[in-house]
């Protein structure tokens, strides 16, 4: 009865061993990775999309990189051209080609990728671009700003595989003493802006008086060169007939009862 169960629990076991095998040779990459194929712990060079894939077993094995796009937060200290120190808060999203997932194994390894290319790379954008502008520059261009950091960025990623998808400044922090001076450059700046208010105020009311007085100077003129113009056409049409016309007009018919002139009166009785 022994003899006869050797064969069997022996073609069992060769069974058993190559379904183990069929079984560890099978790997299903998620959605969103890839695997890149390890041999005996070096890269063959091959990358293999999300789903089920198969590797010769035992000696082959799947590194399975991220490809989607992934969000990566660092803190930045620079000095600016006016030698002001800066803090920034910077926020980037990348993304691995599968080329680059390849080029991440081979060289980098998955979890160094951040800590070890990403991060420096995001600071040593802040320090070099901030170099190149005041504080004030920083505080008024800060679209210009990030450009210049996306732009050095994507020239310093790219020869790792990675893209950058989004970046974007948080906050831009600066010295007490130099928040102490824009708050006192603000008050200053709007106190000219009331002066000069006030000033365009008083000058339009200065204005609207001389108008007025000149109005009122005109008018007077105007009253008085009509009134002398009034004068002489009376003067010019008073004549002796008229005077006697005048006088025939507003005679009550009663003669005087003295008169006088040259003549002493004499008293006749």
């Amino acid at each position: 009865m022994s003899k006869k169960l050797k064969p069997i629990i022996a073609i069992a076991v060769i069974a058993a061993l190559i379904l183990i095998a069929g079984l560890s040779s099978m790997r299903s990459i998620p959605t969103g990775r890839v695997g890149v194929v390890v041999q005996m712990g070096a890269p063959t060079g091959r990358v293999v999309p999300n789903g089920l894939q198969f590797s010769a077993p035992l000696v082959q094995r799947f590194e399975v990189v991220d490809v989607r796009v992934q969000t990566v937060e660092a803190y930045a200290t620079a000095v600016s051209s006016d030698l002001q120190s800066v803090d920034a808060i910077i926020v980037l999203n990348y993304q691995i080609t599968s080329s680059g997932a390849l080029y991440v194994v081979q060289n980098i390894g998955v979890p160094f990728l951040e800590g070890d290319i990403i991060v420096p790379a995001l600071q040593q954008a802040v320090k070099d671009v901030t170099a190149r502008y005041t504080s004030s520059q920083l505080v008024h261009y800060r679209a210009r700003i990030a450009a210049d950091m996306l732009a050095q960025l994507e020239a310093e990623l790219d020869e790792f595989g990675v893209i950058v998808r989004a970046f974007n400044i948080v906050d831009f922090q600066f010295s007490d003493i130099f928040d102490e001076a824009i708050e006192q450059a603000q008050a200053a700046e709007q106190d000219l802006v009331r002066i000069e208010a006030e000033e365009r105020a008083r000058v339009v009311r200065a204005q609207a008086r001389l108008a007025a007085a000149e109005y009122d100077a005109a008018a007077i003129i105007v009253a008085a060169e009509a009134e002398a113009a009034a004068n002489r056409l009376i003067a010019d049409s008073i004549t002796d007939r008229l005077i006697d016309w005048e006088i025939a007009q507003n005679w009550d018919g009663q003669l005087p009862q003295v008169q006088g002139g040259g003549t002493p009166i004499i008293d006749l009785r």
